[in-house]
C-alpha cells in the first residue's frame, strides 16, 4: 500500500498527512507510563520490545521518508532546470505523462 497510490492531488495528500498526524497525537496522549513500557508485538518482526521503542522507531522511519521526498524533489527540480537550459522549453517534453505533486509541496 505504501507506494501504490499515484497521481493523488497535493490537497488530498496534505489532508491524508494531517489525518495521520491527528491519529498519532490522539493515540500518544492516551498512553500512560505503564502503557509505554508495555510489551510491543507486530505482525512483522520488530526490534522494538515495548511501545516507547516502537514509537521511536516509527518516528525515525518517518524522517527516512521525508529525506526520500526531499531527495526526489531536488532531483526533479534539477532535471527540470537542465531541460529548460538545453531546450528552452517546458520539462513536460521529457516526461509528458509524469505528474509529481511533490514538486509543488516543497
Amino acid at each position: 500500500m505504501e507506494f501504490s497510490d499515484s497521481g493523488t492531488a497535493k490537497d488530498e495528500l496534505l489532508k491524508n498527512f494531517d489525518r495521520a498526524i491527528e491519529t498519532v497525537v490522539a493515540i500518544l496522549t492516551k498512553q500512560s507510563d505503564n502503557d509505554w513500557a508495555a510489551p510491543y508485538s507486530a505482525e512483522l518482526k520488530s526490534k522494538a520490545r515495548n511501545r516507547f521503542n516502537a514509537f521511536l522507531r516509527c518516528a525515525g522511519h518517518a524522517y527516512h521518508h521525508v529525506g526520500q521526498i526531499i531527495y526526489l524533489q531536488k532531483g526533479i527540480a534539477s532535471a527540470n532546470q537542465r531541460h529548460k537550459r538545453v531546450s528552452g522549453g517546458s520539462p513536460r517534453g521529457l516526461w509528458p505523462d509524469y505528474q509529481c505533486p511533490i514538486t509543488s509541496i516543497m
